[in-house]
């Protein structure tokens, strides 16, 4: 099965792993990166395995909403769950950069944000 992810993926952390590998368990992988500014606007590229984290499985949807308005099938949605940093909540990419967390979800007081800008 042809499975594609496409994100920022800015900074990397253990909710992207854990879609890296759900992605790799169902086929053939194609990562594409892109910027923020980019995304979205390739959300309707050819696709056909869109794994998804639970807050963007509404947007597959409307995906599929648009597919199938331009008579296209639709792609198949694996929701992948969260992973929780130490404190239970969801780890993720802006709590990272604010200092928060680590990848891994390690709480990090001692850490201060993101202060250089991103190309």
């Amino acid at each position: 099965m042809d499975v594609v992810l496409g994100g920022t993926f800015d900074p990397v952390h253990d909710g992207h792993r854990a879609l890296f590998r759900r992605a790799f368990e169902l086929g053939d992988l194609t990562v594409g990166l892109t910027s923020d500014d980019l995304a979205p606007r390739t959300r309707n590229v050819d696709r056909y395995v869109r794994p998804t984290s639970p807050e963007t499985v509404e947007g597959a949807r409307r995906v599929n909403d648009k597919r199938a308005a331009k008579g296209l099938d639709p792609l198949e949605i694996e929701v992948v769950a969260h992973r929780r940093a130490e404190d239970g909540e969801v780890i993720s990419s802006t709590r990272i950069v604010a200092g928060e967390i680590d990848e891994h979800g390690n709480l990090t007081p001692e850490r201060e944000g993101r202060t250089v800008p991103r190309d």
